[in-house]
């Protein structure tokens, strides 16, 4: 399976570590958007390893809800004994949503708890489309923050 890169698992760490910082599942972006990050109660097997799978959401602040923007499903071997030591965790892309309608594009599949198959050519994908993401959201962070 195929890890997301060194700049995109430091602004992993840095939404995943705020949000546990701060004892919240969101993170404001802006007026209109916040980012959502959900752990899953179940733990996944990879590698004889138990890890954990972490959704990450971009939604729009609605009047009645808010909807999702984006959404996206890692799997997350986290190792870390000091925040800094971006390589102590590993972080792969499992899933995509582009919107709250849409059906989820898998790069990996679990079943049983367990990876079942990973989509190679999929992964790499999702590996981009995570990094492009991540820095967009730093980006809206970063923009509010001043």
């Amino acid at each position: 399976m195929f890890n997301i890169n060194k700049d995109a698992t430091i602004l992993f760490c840095e939404f995943l570590d705020t949000s546990t910082h701060h004892g919240a599942n969101d993170i404001e972006l802006s007026e209109e958007s916040i980012l959502r990050i959900e752990k899953a109660d179940n733990l996944i097997i990879f590698d004889f390893v138990h890890h954990t799978q972490i959704y990450l959401s971009i939604l729009t602040k609605g009047i009645a809800e808010d909807t999702i923007d984006f959404k996206m499903s890692f799997i997350v071997l986290d190792r870390r004994r000091d925040p800094q030591e971006y390589n102590m965790i590993a972080i792969y892309p499992q899933a995509y949503w582009q919107s709250e309608e849409d059906l989820p594009e898998y790069s990996a599949t679990i079943k049983d708890y367990c990876i079942d198959f990973f989509y190679p050519r999929i992964q790499r994908q999702h590996v981009i489309a995570a990094g492009q993401w991540l820095r967009h959201a730093k980006t809206k962070l970063n923009l509010i923050n001043n």
